[in-house]
């Protein structure tokens, strides 16, 4: 190849590629060199992040606490970012979240999707690229519910399985809800 490798090393969920260039006698290289930085970081895997807040605008978390008293209702939002380099199929679940007493139904817009959200297989949705999408949690605590929970948003990328989870603790702080 002319004196240049391209080395793929694989950190994390994040692909870094290395490029070692011949000398610039060899013309174009610059050009070869970007080109073939560009192909590795477009082939890169798939990488999501998921983070949750009390409120549609943000700032949006690993960990957010929300207090709510009995018979209290609430909207919760999830954002979903790929933040890989090509589409990716991904899958939106509750990571086995036991809800209590808590009435909980996922959206995606107007679309209710609890049922994939709380089932076995999720919900399932393509993410494009440094593009994020909004979830929406409707959480009313009843008035038999316990003091607190802990829900949990998780998203998986398909194939490759890279995963993320968020969670929100209703009336329940970080070291009960890891």
């Amino acid at each position: 190849m002319n004196g240049r490798r391209v080395l793929l090393a694989w950190a994390g969920a994040a692909a870094i590629a290395l490029v070692a260039a011949g000398s610039s006698a060899q013309g174009g290289a610059a050009g070869a060199t970007q080109a073939a930085e560009a192909d590795a970081l477009a082939k890169a895997p798939p990488t999501i992040r998921i983070r949750v807040s009390t409120s549609k605008a943000g700032p949006f978390k690993k960990f957010v606490q929300a207090s709510m008293g009995q018979g209290a209702r609430r909207t919760i939002h999830w954002r979903v970012t790929n933040t890989g380099g090509q589409d990716s199929s991904v899958r939106l679940d509750d990571d086995g979240t036991f809800y209590d007493d808590f009435k909980v139904r996922w959206f995606r817009g107007d679309l209710d999707i609890s049922d994939d959200v709380k089932g076995f297989e999720g919900f399932s949705f393509t993410s494009k690229p440094g593009k994020a999408r909004l979830f929406s949690m409707r959480v009313r605590r009843t008035p038999i519910s316990g003091a607190g929970a802990c829900m949990r948003g998780r998203v998986v990328t398909e194939p490759a399985m890279n995963t993320d989870r968020a969670v929100l603790g209703i009336n329940a702080g970080p070291a009960v809800c890891t």
